[in-house]
């Protein structure tokens, strides 16, 4: 169930969801044939292409930079905060230059704010009123420009970039506030349990995770109520302090939550929460039909003293 949901989350975001509308109507421009309207459309995404070739092609890039060559919408930008001096920053494109969703950790180090991850989703954004997209006309387009997808699905592509030093450098420092790093020693992990990790561990995705048991009407459970509890009942407490040291503030919420609840909890483990409950990370929660946002020291009960080890 987490391998289905997780596919879907992860492409309905960044690429069904991208332009923060529904696709674009041919019947919304009558005045164009079908012929004009879908040349005018590939080209833009064709340039779009072309322009994250580009920025694909630095070694290091900075968040405006990425801003000013993709042209993306400053109203729909949504910020998160990570902790630790890090964020998420997600735009929506342009309509005049492709449709797509961009993301990006931005870190702040001593030579000030460079990007360590960037996201991007692009799917075809024309539908025209027989239902028919253009679908191959835009992959051709994308693919023309010389973009390596990490990803295909039916309607279009996710696209991913990093600075491995900037990144590396980061998780060390982050690291050490937390009395880590923690060594996975346990067996390989199966394929639903490293979807599991993926979950609730990639900030890429932290915008859309949520801390609590059950949300909405059906109190339908959320699926990072479900990770956390397949890695548990697998035993892999190795992979839970590594999800309390990680960089999505719900994954450490879970794993901070497993091992108080478990008496699994070691000094460094209560030395690491301690402080995350220091932070002030807003961290998104439902605990019914709604979703808010608090800090962990509201949402996780108060942990014994860490110097006690008890």
């Amino acid at each position: 169930m987490i391998v289905l949901l997780l596919g879907m989350q992860l492409f309905a975001t960044l690429v069904t969801e991208s332009a923060g509308s529904p696709p674009v109507s041919y019947t919304a421009r009558a005045a164009q044939s079908e012929a004009e309207y879908l040349r005018t459309q590939i080209e833009a995404d064709r340039r779009f292409a072309e322009e994250l070739r580009r920025l694909f092609d630095s070694k290091e890039l900075r968040l405006e930079q990425v801003r000013e060559a993709l042209k993306l919408e400053m109203p729909r930008r949504r910020e998160m905060d990570l902790g630790f001096d890090a964020k998420l920053t997600s735009f929506s494109a342009s309509a005049g230059l492709g449709r797509g969703l961009v993301r990006v950790i931005v870190v702040k180090t001593t030579t000030g704010e460079w990007i360590t991850d960037m996201v991007v989703g692009f799917g075809c954004a024309v539908i025209f009123p027989d239902g028919r997209r253009p679908i191959p006309a835009f992959k051709a387009a994308v693919r023309g420009a010389g973009l390596n997808p990490s990803e295909e699905r039916e309607t279009g592509f996710v696209f991913e970039w990093r600075d491995t030093v900037r990144k590396d450098e980061f998780n060390r420092r982050m690291q050490a506030l937390l009395d880590g790093p923690v060594v996975l020693d346990g067996p390989p992990l199966s394929e639903s349990l490293k979807n599991a990790v993926r979950l609730l561990d990639s900030p890429l995705l932290a915008d859309d995770s949520v801390f609590g048991v059950t949300c909405g009407i059906a109190s339908c459970k959320l699926v990072g109520r479900q990770a956390i509890e397949d890695i548990v009942a697998a035993e892999r407490w190795d992979v839970v302090r590594y999800l309390l040291r990680g960089l999505d503030p719900v994954g450490r919420l879970y794993a901070a939550q497993a091992l108080m609840e478990s008496g699994k909890a070691t000094p460094g483990d209560l030395r690491a929460i301690s402080t995350l409950r220091s932070q002030g990370t807003l961290i998104q929660y439902c605990g019914g039909c709604e979703i808010v946002k608090n800090t962990m020291a509201a949402l996780l009960p108060k942990s014994p003293d860490p110097r006690s080890g008890n």
